[in-house]
């Protein structure tokens, strides 16, 4: 197993070692890695355990960041998720959406799912660490994925 493997198979054993290398943006556009306050480790344990929570928020308590991680988190860890952010309204479904872009293009390299343009007429193609190109299916089902948390409005 190549080494990358190995950090990928302990960044993703749980959402809590995922959470570690999370950022988010702050109002003033910076990108910070998320606190992992006791509350917010309480809840990502929680999110691993049970498979349906529900949590009295308020503000600054990185709840809609919190969420938008486990989006990427799923989507990157376990093949064909689909997951639906719900919020009062377009405008706040949209700041998930776009919290979930941050977070998934401030992870490490490493994390990201390796995506290279093939230039013999195949529009995209994945490969595995080893180099080997994934099935067409595989494939298209982690673009397809990729697509919705980097590229919610879709790809152009």
């Amino acid at each position: 197993m190549t080494a990358r493997a190995h950090r990928l198979l302990d960044a993703f054993k749980t959402f809590e070692n995922f959470l570690a290398h999370v950022k988010t943006k702050d109002r003033d556009g910076k990108i910070k890695p998320i606190p992992l306050h006791p509350f917010i480790r309480r809840v990502a344990a929680e999110i691993d355990t049970y498979r349906l929570l529900a949590y009295l928020k308020s503000r600054q308590m990185f709840m809609t960041w919190i969420v938008a991680s486990y989006a990427v988190y799923s989507l990157l860890k376990f093949a064909g998720t689909e997951f639906l952010i719900a919020s009062k309204g377009e405008r706040e479904a949209n700041e998930a959406k776009d919290r979930a872009m941050i977070v998934y293009w401030n992870l490490p390299e490493w994390m990201r799912l390796p995506v290279t343009r093939d230039i013999t007429g195949c529009p995209w193609l994945f490969h595995t660490d080893d180099g080997e190109r994934l099935s067409e299916d595989a494939a298209r089902d982690m673009l397809k994925r990729l697509i919705s948390v980097a590229y919610p409005s879709g790809w152009k």
